[in-house]
């Protein structure tokens, strides 16, 4: 369920990523020790959070190289400044399947909180092995489950709460791979051997109130479905949100966690 208006990805920008894509994507990065002048490929970059993050550790005379299918997302991502120092990035607008990557270019790949959205995760992986140089290693995130993930936990209770029990569905998938046996074996059927894999605790840049509960859901990607919504119901939905996510507040602001698992696998 990609965002299809820039104004989408751009809520997404502005809300999500500092509530939890930015700090996952310093942490997933800072795991990685990677060389200056490396050869990064990010796919789903998104709005370019992971992509801009490498560009600044491999320094001006790396390359950075930032795939999504998903024109508006690119659009925000061009759109951000570029931090003293960092590689150049080149947005692509494609799939990893059908990406002009030369074989066996890049150091190190990364794919942050996107393998669970893929149809056919072997098939991208293998594309992404494809990428990596002999020695290349491929950096994953993914979510624990959703009963560890308080915002998730927070919508899913007011979506219910309201009788939208049809649109809880999205939230499950993102959390879909969250079992550690099951990302093993999607991995290796996609030609990797994970070599580390650790458990991550993601807090918030910033704080949080139970008040943004409206303005987080207006930024995922339920947004457009969600303003389809009569006016009445969409106002019960925000105040029922803003409700559970009170739940986790303490002094007025939010403690939320995010966990999330880490993976560091090589070619096979």
């Amino acid at each position: 369920m990609p965002f299809t208006s820039e104004e989408g990805a751009r809520r997404y920008q502005e809300t999500l990523v500092p509530l939890m894509f930015a700090p996952s994507a310093r942490q997933l990065v800072a795991g990685t020790k990677l060389s200056a002048g490396a050869q990064v490929l990010d796919v789903a970059t998104g709005t370019g959070i992971v992509a801009r993050t490498a560009a600044q550790a491999v320094g001006s005379t790396g390359r950075v190289t930032a795939l999504d299918s998903t024109g508006s997302m690119l659009d925000v991502a061009r759109n951000q400044p570029a931090a003293p120092g960092a590689a150049p990035i080149e947005y692509l607008q494609s799939t990893i399947e059908d990406a002009p990557l030369t074989a066996g270019a890049f150091h190190a790949a990364f794919c942050q909180q996107a393998l669970q959205f893929f149809e056919d995760p072997s098939r991208a992986l293998a594309s992404i092995r494809k990428a990596l140089g002999p020695e290349g290693r491929l950096h994953v995130a993914l979510w624990g489950s959703e009963e560890e993930h308080t915002l998730t936990v927070a919508m899913q209770r007011a979506l219910l709460e309201c009788g939208l029990s049809e649109f809880t569905s999205f939230l499950s998938k993102v959390h879909r791979l969250h079992n550690p046996a099951l990302v093993n074996g999607v991995l290796r059927q996609g030609g990797f051997v994970v070599e580390h894999q650790e458990v991550v605790d993601i807090v918030p840049d910033g704080t949080w109130h139970a008040a943004d509960g409206r303005r987080l859901l207006g930024a995922t990607p339920l947004a457009a479905r969600l303003s389809a919504l009569p006016p009445e119901q969409s106002a019960a939905l925000g105040d029922a949100c803003e409700r559970q996510l009170d739940n986790f507040a303490k002094d007025g602001a939010l403690e939320l966690h995010f966990p999330a698992h880490f993976y560091i696998a090589r070619p096979a």
